[in-house]
């Protein structure tokens, strides 16, 4: 297996998501008005901008034993086609029922790409069983989008997780440094932008509840997994504007608490 190359990921990527130039992103945002800011250009702004988040989740994989991935939430498949590229099967869950047929596009690509898709919803005990056990499990930027407790959600990775596989868990920190000095100097909600949220119809489908890095620990000493490794990071920015670098440099100076994003390994206990 080839050791895994950032700029190779990104070029596959781009061609093989290609095809979400020609979504329905008026059906799209229908339950997450946001959704319509990446209409123009979406492999760009809806998916290459977050890519130095892709590309932390590739490189710890990189790291590992080809093995069976279970991608849940998997909306646009950036983080599926990427770890079946590096030779790992991979298995997608998500609940259609509110994007309707502009979602089609997306399952068609995983079947072509012989990614298995299932549309069910996790924590459901009897539809899950039909899914097997998996080496790895990845919860990347969904825990956030729930409209209540994780607790159930929780027990369903827990119990298709195999004895010694990886659960790779990532959410926003709401606590970031970036979120704290918006808040401070303009008054920004660490939330989104509230015309998001008014605009959609119900139920929302943004962020509800973003976590902060204690509450991290909490969610995994409550939920039967021990953290292997907890690993804050910060999304690179392309910004060349002089205060956004020295944001980001005060930002790494802070620590841990403060970075951008929570991601964390972690293991049944």
């Amino acid at each position: 297996m080839d050791k895994y190359n950032e700029d190779e990921m990104k070029e596959y990527l781009s061609k093989k998501l290609d095809f979400i130039k020609f979504l329905d992103f008026d059906q799209l945002s229908k339950y997450n008005h946001g959704h319509l800011r990446y209409k123009n250009n979406p492999l760009r702004d809806f998916t290459l901008s977050e890519f130095s988040t892709y590309n932390r989740i590739f490189s710890l994989y990189d790291k590992c034993k080809r093995g069976r991935v279970l991608e849940i939430g998997t909306f646009i498949p950036t983080i599926p086609l990427g770890l079946k590229k590096m030779g790992y099967k991979v298995v997608t869950v998500e609940k259609t029922e509110f994007y309707g047929d502009t979602y089609k596009p997306v399952i068609k690509c995983l079947e072509k790409n012989n990614i298995d898709f299932y549309d069910l919803d996790i924590i459901d005990k009897a539809e899950i069983k039909k899914l097997g056990s998996f080496d790895y499990i990845n919860l990347i930027a969904v825990v956030e989008h729930l409209l209540g407790s994780p607790q159930e959600l929780f027990k369903s990775i827990h119990s298709l997780l195999k004895k010694d596989g990886k659960f790779i868990f990532e959410v926003p920190n709401l606590a970031s440094f970036k979120r704290r000095i918006n808040f401070l100097i303009s008054g920004t909600n660490p939330m989104g932008n509230y015309a998001d949220y008014f605009l959609s119809e119900y139920p929302f489908e943004g962020h509800h509840r973003l976590m902060n890095y204690n509450e991290v620990l909490y969610l995994f000493k409550n939920t039967d997994f021990e953290i292997l490794k907890f690993i804050p990071f910060n999304k690179k920015s392309n910004s060349k504007n002089s205060i956004v670098k020295i944001l980001e440099i005060s930002q790494k100076v802070f620590g841990d608490k403060y970075a951008d994003s929570l991601l964390v390994i972690a293991q049944k206990k």
